[in-house]
């Protein structure tokens, strides 16, 4: 079986997920693509090999196909998560905003009143010259 489809083979092992549902017989197979449609081909592909590989494999036993993958019209991409994201990017520069705003506080040593001065030097003020 041939796919027409770019990904090489190492990419396509990498986004294939098959998992046996809950200690039965029964295989669930994924595959993460770009479109929904090369995700359905990929996943039916991979069914037609191993409904024939299972037959070689094991002298004469066949698999059953509960279901083919199909292409949903309301089908939800699983990423990106524009909102999730969205949320992620204004808690993140919220926190980030309040951490540099601490550290700028905190750091400041400028000088800015009488008391300043005295608790720098443990010297009292005797005077001071006031703004025009």
């Amino acid at each position: 079986m041939k796919l027409d489809i770019r990904e090489s083979f190492q990419t396509i092992v990498a986004n294939l997920n098959i998992k046996n549902e809950n200690e039965s017989q029964i295989i669930s197979i994924s595959y993460i693509a770009t479109t929904p449609e090369e995700a359905t081909k990929v996943v039916n592909t991979v069914i037609k090999v191993m409904e024939a590989e299972v037959g070689v494999l094991l002298e004469g036993d066949t698999i059953k196909t509960l279901s083919k993958a199909t292409v949903e019209e309301a089908a939800i991409p699983v990423s990106p998560n524009i909102k999730m994201s969205l949320l992620m990017g204004l808690f993140i520069g919220l926190v980030g905003g309040l951490i540099i705003m601490v550290v700028i506080l905190f750091s400041n040593n400028t000088i800015r009143e009488n008391e300043d001065i005295e608790e720098i030097t443990n010297i009292p003020i005797l005077g001071e010259i006031e703004k025009w």
